[in-house]
């Protein structure tokens, strides 16, 4: 047993087990948000773009990570992807304490744990574990050089090219070349060297900043770090940096005796398992602390939108924990597009008209998911505003782009829409997509067997009207003045009623659904209906429609409950909601939640 704990098979089982553990979190914990990573940018081979990145500190790196970004289309390739900066981490830095005599393989898993906790981060992007392995290939190649020529060249001149290339990572591998020659023989040469280990980190940004890119300090001394450095893993960040250097100082400073005991996974068979638990609680602090799981599930809802699996959207809207905007934004587009949302409406989590649309608000979240209502809609003006609005705060990336050279074409603006097709076809993956429409622009008569495109030039708004993006509507009825075969503007506006229990408009309008061909009428219509008739002894039934005989029931059974718990409105609302809470009576009876709905964010 004490062989197999301290031999090469139990090393090599740990690793592999780490390591596939470590793809797997990466692959099913976070793969959503690590695709979605690909779509915040637009990857170009163009030479104007790429020299863009060489503006600043670090913007090599930040090529890098965007370079590598690209490829983040799908998934579990996601996950390998983000993972093999990881393992590398893990080899260089085994082979950095194997050089200062530090042999624990704990030691080299530790730092990999808490980059996967920045890694389970919404704003990491890529750059963040490449600098990482940028900075410790530059202390691999310092700790291996023995002559002093080399070495000092390479700690003064090198050091200076890794902070132009790599930015704030570059202070990862200083602390190496200091404690390095700290264990050197002392000489004057030393010492006029150590003298410049001190002062160039904090002189070359000083002179760059006055100098040459005339940015901001922070910037100069932090990019690319600042986006992890503004969120809650900042302190996985700080842990990280200090890692290295304490722990090579620790082991510099101890005996002998107890050096040899720290070496977990080389000694005794109980310093294997300790190692092991060890490791194993690491990891679970870690993910407690820094995954972030509404944000991946949200992140897995969009990608079922974009990919139109409603199905598979709507059952994820229902373990979503607790109430999100931006889940029932989504739901309702889901609901309405599976032919389900006015007779399954109230089955789902509602907070008011603010899960049908989203308030105008200057940030990327808004901006980027709120277009979609008004694309389906074919308020094709204002989805063209909102998709460039987005691309403003994120810059060009793919789906705001594509949504512009759509709506542009929608509108025949070709010129416009050309433009955004030059950006796409200098990708890699997009390209293709970009070749067809470019194609339909030469040759507009293709476009007439393209029913997305067809459909939303026949709804293409012909009466002018003040866009009104408020709480009040957007604008619905002047979308079925414009088009009164606009079905999705119909279903929207009646919710919108609905939910501000708005019934006498609602009734004006009932007559739109024989308009529209409705073959019957929805649930949540007929409930409406069966109460508004109740209330105003009135028959607002379309001819040739009347209410299912399982509604009536339905309803007869509800005014029962009720009349017989009538004396306590918390009593009623509790003997009603198993069997009627995802009911229009029930919204109406005993909800308030349009007077609050616009606290919620998304």
């Amino acid at each position: 047993m004490n062989r197999f704990f301290s031999g090469r098979l139990f090393r090599n089982f740990v690793l592999f087990f780490f390591f596939a553990s470590y793809i797997l979190y990466l692959g099913i914990l976070n793969g959503y948000h690590l695709s979605y990573l690909e779509q915040n940018q637009l990857f170009r081979y163009n030479w104007y773009y790429v020299a863009g990145f060489l503006a600043r500190p670090g913007g090599f790196l930040e090529l890098a990570g965007a370079f590598t970004t690209q490829f983040l289309l799908w998934a579990p390739v996601s996950a390998c992807i983000v993972a093999l900066p990881g393992i590398f981490i893990f080899f260089l830095s085994r082979y950095i304490f194997k050089q200062l005599d530090i042999r624990g393989l704990l030691f080299s898993l530790f730092p990999v744990v808490l980059i996967a906790g920045i890694q389970s981060n919404y704003n990491y992007h890529i750059a963040d574990t490449l600098g990482w392995l940028f900075a410790l290939m530059f202390a691999a190649i310092y700790a291996r050089i023995r002559t002093k020529s080399v070495r000092y060249l390479v700690g003064t001149v090198g050091w200076i090219a890794l902070y132009f290339a790599i930015g704030f990572y570059s202070f990862v591998a200083w602390p190496f070349c200091v404690i390095i020659e700290f264990m050197q023989q002392k000489g004057r040469p030393r010492v006029a060297y150590m003298l410049a280990l001190f002062i160039i980190p904090f002189l070359v940004p000083w002179a760059s900043r006055n100098y040459i890119y005339y940015l901001p300090l922070r910037e100069m001394w932090l990019f690319p770090a600042g986006n992890i450095l503004n969120t809650k893993v900042s302190a996985i960040l700080i842990i990280l940096l200090l890692y290295y250097p304490l722990l090579i100082l620790v082991f510099i400073s101890i005996s002998g005796n107890l050096k040899k005991k720290l070496l977990s996974f080389t000694g005794e068979v109980s310093y294997g398992i300790f190692g092991i638990v060890f490791l194993l609680l690491t990891c679970f602090f870690v993910y407690r602390y820094s995954y972030e799981y509404k944000n991946e599930l949200f992140l897995e809802i969009d990608s079922h939108y974009q990919k139109k699996q409603w199905k598979e959207l709507l059952d994820l809207a229902q373990r979503y924990p607790g109430n999100n905007q931006l889940v029932m934004y989504y739901t309702n587009l889901a609901l309405y597009n599976s032919g389900q949302m006015a007779d399954q409406f109230f089955s789902y989590k509602q907070s008011g008209t603010s899960g049908l649309w989203l308030l105008w608000k200057r940030n990327e979240t808004t901006s980027f998911f709120g277009g979609e209502v008004f694309y389906e809609l074919g308020y094709n003006n204002e989805a063209l505003r909102w998709a460039f609005e987005a691309m403003v705060v994120k810059g060009p990336n793919p789906r705001s782009l594509k949504r512009l050279v759509l709506t542009n074409i929608i509108n025949h603006n070709y010129a416009i829409a050309g433009k955004y097709l030059t950006l796409l076809e200098q990708t890699l993956f997009y390209k293709t997509w970009a070749q067809y429409y470019r194609a339909c622009l030469n040759n507009p008569d293709i476009l007439t067997d393209n029913a997305e495109i067809m459909e939303k030039r026949h709804l293409l708004i012909r009466n002018d009207f003040v866009a009104d993006i408020s709480d009040q509507d957007l604008g619905f009825m002047n979308l079925l003045e414009n088009h009164p075969d606009n079905r999705m503007a119909y279903e929207y506006w009646m919710l919108t009623l609905l939910l501000r229990k708005d019934l006498d408009t609602f009734a004006a309008n009932v007559y739109r659904m024989k308009e529209l061909g409705y073959t019957r009428i929805p649930r949540h219509f007929e409930e409406a209906i069966l109460l508004y008739s109740r209330i105003n002894n009135q028959n607002i039934l379309p001819q040739g429609y009347q209410i299912s005989s399982e509604t009536m029931e339905r309803f007869h059974s509800y005014a029962g409950i009720f009349a017989r718990n009538r004396q306590s409105i918390n009593m009623a609302a509790r003997a009603l909601n198993k069997d009627f809470g995802h009911t229009f009576w029930f919204y109406m009876q005993f909800s308030n939640q349009d007077k609050e709905s616009r606290q919620i964010d998304p």
